[in-house]
């Protein structure tokens, strides 16, 4: 009965990561008419950004939030390891703003040699990455839970507001690559919105210091290497963009795009 269960809960997590790999596949063919090869390297730029932010910005805490929530045998112990979860991932995500938020447009520009981070666009970025980050916590939880069609639902309206606003955005109001992000913000926040309240509801207002020190040392090591992973993986598009401009990146991206569809519904559930 449990290797069923397995079984049945990685096919679930797979038909999800499927459609994230379909949306992909139709946004391309949406992004061929309506964006120039260089646009789109522009827009492959914001979206690695994204990537890179979402992945650093929790620095491992979700992987220590599997850890404890799969030993918590009462309410409240879960209770207990998702407040501690949160509560690390606010305050990282705080600090990371106050920082970095100010001076995020002009970092594009310098680092990059082109200003790829508009104040409206970085704004917009920023509000979705934050969701994103604590949605990783949410996605956690649902496996904790053992409720992978919950998250396939959440998953999918997400995936349905997306496209719409982007057809609609990019289409009909010729929002170009700010269209593209209004999409990625809108299905994120209805993915927060429809996903998280049972999350919220094990939510206290009294975090377990010493669980949270515990889930920051464990994590640390993880961070370390996830953020070595991403700086291997991500930040070549950078390097392109800065020494070949953005059409390079444009034509690099896309080839990267299309090869990672596959791996994305295989490795994504494990």
């Amino acid at each position: 009965t449990s290797i069923t269960g397995i079984v049945k809960q990685v096919g679930i997590y797979s038909l999800g990561n499927i459609s994230v790999a379909l949306l992909n596949f139709l946004l391309l063919t949406l992004y061929a008419r309506q964006f120039s090869i260089s646009e789109y390297g522009v827009l492959a730029l914001y979206e690695f950004t994204a990537q890179f932010l979402i992945t650093a910005l929790p620095l491992g805490i979700p992987q220590a939030m599997l850890r404890w929530g799969a030993e918590a045998k009462t309410r409240e112990e879960l209770s207990k390891v998702i407040t501690a979860t949160v509560f690390v991932i606010g305050v990282i995500t705080l600090l990371f703003l106050v920082i970095v938020a100010p001076v995020y447009s002009w970092l594009g520009h310098k680092l990059y040699g082109v200003e790829v981070i508009t104040f409206i666009n970085a704004s917009i970025l920023l509000v979705y990455v934050v969701l994103e980050a604590f949605n990783q916590a949410t996605f956690v939880f649902y496996q904790l839970r053992h409720k992978p069609m919950s998250y396939a639902i959440s998953l999918f309206f997400k995936l349905s507001v997306n496209l719409a606003i982007t057809l609609y955005t990019v289409i009909g109001l010729k929002l170009g690559i700010q269209g593209v992000l209004l999409g990625m913000l809108g299905g994120s926040i209805v993915f927060t919105l429809l996903s998280s309240l049972p999350l919220m509801r094990l939510l206290t207002f009294r975090p377990d210091k010493e669980l949270m020190k515990e889930m920051v040392k464990y994590s640390a090591p993880i961070a370390l290497s996830i953020l070595a992973y991403i700086g291997l993986t991500l930040f070549d598009r950078f390097i392109l963009e800065h020494y070949r401009g953005s059409a390079e990146v444009g034509v690099y991206s896309l080839g990267i795009k299309m090869t990672g569809i596959v791996s994305m519904f295989i490795l994504s559930p494990f």
